[in-house]
């Protein structure tokens, strides 16, 4: 499963897709060596997102062909406490 995420400024439009892509980029920011809580949140929400198949299976049910809303707002709180 991948997730996009879209972010807009008054001057801006961007896509990010959760990958490792980013990596590069995120390096050249002014808190490059620190990781803000922020970046935390979307490590944990990305690995969450990565092993959702292992998460639904332990609960004994079947990843679905598209996420319910449910699902969603399931792994964005999840995000903030997965490791």
């Amino acid at each position: 499963m991948s997730v996009t995420i879209f972010a807009t400024s008054e001057t801006t439009q961007t896509w990010h897709t959760s990958s490792s892509a980013c990596a590069p980029t995120c390096s050249n920011t002014p808190t490059s060596g620190r990781t803000t809580p922020l970046e935390r949140y979307l490590a944990g929400l990305s690995a969450l997102i990565r092993d959702v198949d292992g998460l639904l299976s332990n609960r004994g049910e079947q990843p679905p062909d598209r996420p319910s809303w449910a699902l969603i707002a399931e792994l964005l709180v999840g995000g903030s406490g997965y490791e």
